[in-house]
Order: structure tokens, then sequence, then C-alpha cells
């Protein structure tokens, strides 16, 4: 059962579904904005196949935010697995990486317990290790 009251679970999915969106928006508007100052002295940045490939890495930049977050799930000093799972949910990632947890015994979260919380919303959990990079 999670510690955190249902009421501010309410807010923080309408803050973290707003700002998710927020930042998917402003990175497409500097790559759409870096394009637009650079074809002013390229001509050949001009061209209709040009502006289609940016138009597509803007539109990825509002996609690519939100599928992958990083989540803490110790649950003592930060939140645990199933309250990460809520959290997950609300910004509709695809894919989850487990934070804040393992370093200390009190720290009693594991990617596991998270994994069973995500499970039937589809959301794959990727475990790292220090220096591990995800596809």
């Amino acid at each position: 059962m999670s510690k955190i009251p249902q009421f501010v679970w309410d807010a923080l999915a309408q803050i973290a579904g707003d700002l998710i969106k927020i930042v998917g928006h402003v990175v497409a508007r500097r790559v759409q904005a870096l394009f637009a100052a650079a074809a002013v002295s390229n001509p050949e940045l001009q061209e209709p196949e040009v502006r289609e490939l940016v138009d597509d890495i803007a539109e990825n930049a509002r996609i690519v935010v939100s599928e992958v977050v990083r989540m803490p799930i110790g649950d003592v000093f930060t939140m645990g697995p199933e309250d990460a799972a809520r959290a997950c949910s609300w910004v509709g990632v695809r894919q989850v990486v487990p934070i804040h947890h393992g370093t200390f015994p009190v720290l009693t979260g594991t990617p596991d317990d998270l994994r069973r919380h995500v499970a039937h919303l589809g959301i794959e959990v990727l475990e790292l290790t220090p220096g591990q990079t995800a596809d």
C-alpha cells in the first residue's frame, strides 16, 4: 500500500503528464529553430527532403522524451516499486530504469518488485549496471 495520499498522486499525475509534454515540445522547437538558423546561410538545407528529415527529428524528440524514464525504487528515502509503477503509468513510458535501490540494507525495493508492478502495463524494466547503456 502506498504511503502517499491519493490526492497527492492525483495532483502529481497532472503535473507529470503536462511536464513530459512541455519538455518534448521544447526540445522539438529547439531542433526546428536550430535548423532554421542554419538554413539561412546554407541553401542546401532548404531542400524539402532535408526539411522533412528535420521535422521527423523534431517529432521524435516529442516522442522519445517520454519513452524511457529513471525511477527511484528504494522505498525509504524515495518512492517504492509500487509508487514508481504508478508514476510510470502516468507518463506513458515504454521502459523504466530503476535507480536508488540496493545500496544500503534499508532500501528494500528491488527491480524484480518493480517488474511485478509494471508487468500488466507492458513496461519493460531495464536493469543496468554502472557504465552499461540501453538501446
